[in-house]
């Protein structure tokens, strides 16, 4: 019996004891524990697991199995962390048992706040992050069809009019794309408010796409 607690627990609970095999081991026994939970969950079909098998007595063996994988490399990152950190791993028994999910916190913390400071040094040095139409940003080609067809020219010479004008002036349009560009900066102001695909034929749309998805970064192939 004894054997058995020195496995399962990383030393006494509610004293400090030092980082050793024996948290590890405690780790372990969590990892079962838990996978045996979310395995049983699994096969009463309360809670979803995807293990890519088909057999339910193998779905519930490799949920088993895992389960003290991440545990265990959580840990292991947290006490590396601080160790570089130089404190001194020394907790109270019940502690070590929650190590490995602080750790997992932590680096997302440390992760997310990397991202944003990123972000503001971009933005600090005047580098400008792109900012698309908000209509535009998310878009498959049928999709983008539509948009093209029911945006007001106005709307779209102001999202796309200066991209249009560089990229004609750079001569890195077609002669059918030159054609599109030049009747948009010739379009009658008045008419402003009229749809796209009321004013261009189903050509020069797709020709307006293939323009926008360039602007976008899209490769086409």
């Amino acid at each position: 019996m004894e054997k058995f607690l020195t496995w399962i627990t990383p030393g006494p609970l509610t004293e400090g004891c030092k980082f050793s095999a024996r948290v590890v081991t405690s780790w372990i026994t969590q990892g079962f524990a838990l996978g045996f939970i979310a395995a049983i969950l699994n096969s009463l079909n309360i809670a979803t697991v995807t293990t890519g098998s088909t057999d339910p007595g193998k779905d519930f063996l490799l949920i088993l199995l895992i389960s003290p994988i991440p545990i265990c490399l959580w840990g292991l990152i947290g006490v590396a962390i601080s160790s570089i950190r130089g404190e001194k791993l020394y907790y109270p028994g019940w502690y070590w048992y929650l190590f490995p999910w602080v750790s997992m916190f932590t680096v997302s913390w440390l992760t997310f706040g990397l991202f944003i400071a990123i972000g503001d040094l971009l933005l600090g040095t005047g580098i400008k992050l792109p900012d698309l139409p908000k209509n535009l940003r998310k878009f498959d080609k049928n999709q983008l069809s539509r948009e093209l067809n029911n945006m007001k020219v106005e709307e779209f010479l102001k999202d796309f009019e200066k991209d249009l004008e560089q990229m004609d002036q750079q001569n890195k349009l077609n002669p059918k794309q030159k054609n599109v560009v030049r009747k948009l900066r010739e379009f009658d102001i008045s008419k402003y408010d009229q749809r796209l695909g009321d004013v261009f034929e189903e050509d020069e749309l797709k020709e307006l796409i293939l323009l926008i998805l360039r602007l976008l970064g899209v490769e086409i192939h």
